[in-house]
């Protein structure tokens, strides 16, 4: 019966990024940060992506990717090993001449086991060692061989030697426990997106719509929240900067912020500009690290205006407009009431022009 269902259901795509260049490590760091749902890219020369995928290449969206850390060498002194990092989901793939590029929505995170201890000291390599042989067992596409490359969906397997679907922070704390024992990360400062939510509203988080934003209204106020856990004692304050389109969105207070801690919750409060044209507006709020290495996190905004307000906007505008018409419309009416409505009228469409509303 599991045969069966394992021969009916779709491969999973194996994705990798290594520490071969430093780009590689910087994808990492990113969509280690990036909240669940906010597109991100992949892109491969066609020689690293296995034979069989590229064939496949066109139809890849709707499934599942398994996105890991390979520790690799470039003259292959060593064998790879292999650190799962995150679920995602393939929104497009396309090819831009020989590069096979691959668009994901990121999803949950996952993580090796939690390490035995041994001699007092938590043994982080046997996890990776049993899940690269478990790779290399199941046949999965993996370096030396192609860095992308369908195969057996072994999230169905009951000897799953990685967790999934248990509490994300958590996920998240172990896989970055693994990471930052490896020279690429052994600097990093690991933190990831937490919510983002209306301050003066319910309380209701905010998540990246099916486009890959976040969808704001403007004239209201909104708070950032980030999650940060080191897996080692930070020595010194390391600074991270926070931009945005100050047109469209304003910052609330400092344009940066530390982690000087092993752990900590970090807020970002913003007012999200209303278009005096009533218009939708959309900008990108970045935060890279200055001193440090870390996630550069780009979340896309779009700040839309009220519909009540813009609603009421539109029919004071047509309002105004009829009582301009109606000297015309009834030319008997009495000298004087033709010039209250053309008094009346002028006024709101002249107030309503000056804040900014525009008529097609």
């Amino acid at each position: 019966m599991k045969d069966a269902r394992l021969a009916a259901d779709a491969a999973l795509l194996y994705l990798y990024s290594s520490n071969i260049r430093p780009l590689y490590e910087q994808d990492i760091l990113d969509l280690l940060a990036s909240p669940p749902g906010l597109p991100y890219q992949f892109r491969y020369e066609a020689r690293y992506v296995d034979d069989h995928t590229r064939t496949e290449w066109l139809g890849l969206a709707g499934k599942m990717a398994l996105i890991h850390f390979s520790l690799q060498q470039e003259a292959k002194f060593h064998e790879p090993a292999f650190i799962p990092v995150r679920l995602a989901t393939v929104r497009r793939a396309f090819h831009l001449g020989d590069i096979h590029v691959v668009e994901l929505n990121l999803d949950a995170y996952v993580a090796l086991p939690e390490p035995p201890q041994e001699e007092g000291e938590p043994n982080l390599a046997r996890p990776v060692r049993e899940y690269t042989d478990y790779l290399e067992g199941r046949g999965v596409p993996r370096p030396y061989g192609p860095s992308a490359g369908l195969g057996e969906n072994i999230l169905l397997r009951d000897d799953l030697p990685l967790e999934r679907g248990t509490d994300e922070m958590l996920l998240f704390s172990r896989t970055c426990r693994y990471l930052q024992r490896t020279q690429s990360f052994r600097a990093a400062r690991f933190y990831r997106f937490l919510r983002l939510t209306d301050k003066k509203g319910d309380g209701t988080e905010k998540s990246v719509d099916e486009s890959g934003v976040f969808i704001l209204d403007g004239g209201r106020s909104y708070e950032l929240a980030l999650a940060h856990q080191q897996p080692a004692d930070v020595p010194q304050p390391e600074r991270f900067s926070v931009s945005v389109d100050g047109s469209i969105c304003r910052l609330i207070g400092k344009q940066e912020f530390e982690i000087a801690s092993r752990y900590d919750i970090i807020t970002i409060p913003f007012y999200a500009v209303e278009s005096a044209a009533y218009e939708t507006s959309d900008t990108v709020l970045v935060i890279e690290p200055e001193t440090t290495q870390g996630a550069r996190l780009r979340l896309p905004i779009r700040i839309r205006s009220p519909l009540k307000r813009a609603a009421g906007a539109v029919s004071g505008s047509v309002f105004g407009l009829v009582l301009l018409g109606i000297p015309a419309l009834f030319p008997h009416l009495d000298s004087a009431i033709k010039v209250l409505f053309i008094a009346v009228g002028g006024l709101m469409t002249g107030v309503l022009a000056t804040l900014g509303l525009k008529r097609g």
